[in-house]
């Protein structure tokens, strides 16, 4: 296992370390982990700085990168097939049914949820697996336009000021403009507007094979 530190820490587990023949570099992730750190497909760079303040390394990378405004599209690959009527509406039924709920981070069970945890929880209830965070989840299913969304569809954040690209936030739209989401630590899961504006990264119709597979 190897610590990465930044502003959030956690640990990878590395399935073998060897010589890359490039100086400072200490080992290699797999494409789906640097898919979990928010590192843009074919374009990542990979700093050691075991020093370094973790804030101020980010404040000086974000001062070279150049800014990207514009909203990416989510995936695009399907393998033909969506999750049924009859799936999304038990899914649907499920988040809704933990309104109230608390919101607790890292938590996905009846009895608490983070934003993640209770897509995770509900499509289960309606027997698809998924994967656990919210920037695998979004890569879940074609992705569709706000004027296409249909009960069941997931909508994603990016809500780090701290890293701008990570997709950090999901919600499950239900329908009539509105959606059921875990929001944040002290506030419980709730329905709202739906809003497609303020940090929007996009929205995906969920494909249970991929589903599946990013899900492990």
């Amino acid at each position: 296992m190897i610590s990465v530190a930044g502003v959030k820490r956690q640990n990878l587990r590395i399935g073998a370390f060897a010589a890359t023949g490039i100086a400072g570099v200490d080992a290699v992730v797999s494409h789906a982990v640097a898919h979990s750190l928010g590192m843009p497909a074919s374009n990542a760079v990979v700093i050691s700085a075991p020093r370094a303040n973790p804030a101020s390394l980010i404040m000086m990378v974000a001062a070279i990168t150049p800014v990207n405004t514009t909203v990416e599209p989510l995936n695009t690959r399907t393998t033909g097939g969506v999750v049924s009527h009859a799936q999304a509406t038990k899914m649907v039924n499920a988040a809704v049914s933990r309104v109230g709920t608390p919101y607790v981070y890292g938590a996905a069970d009846p009895k608490a949820f983070d934003c993640s945890g209770l897509v995770k929880w509900s499509f289960t209830q309606a027997g698809v697996a998924m994967p656990r965070v919210a920037a695998d989840q979004a890569m879940t299913g074609p992705a569709v336009s706000v004027s296409q969304l249909e009960p069941g569809d997931l909508l994603f954040y990016r809500t780090d000021p701290a890293d701008p690209a990570y997709i950090s936030h999901v919600a499950i739209y239900i329908g009539s403009g509105k959606m059921v989401h875990a929001p944040r630590t002290a506030e419980n899961v709730q329905i709202v507007a739906a809003d497609p504006t303020v940090d929007f990264a996009g929205a995906v119709r969920v494909d249970p094979v991929i589903a599946a597979a990013l899900a492990g």
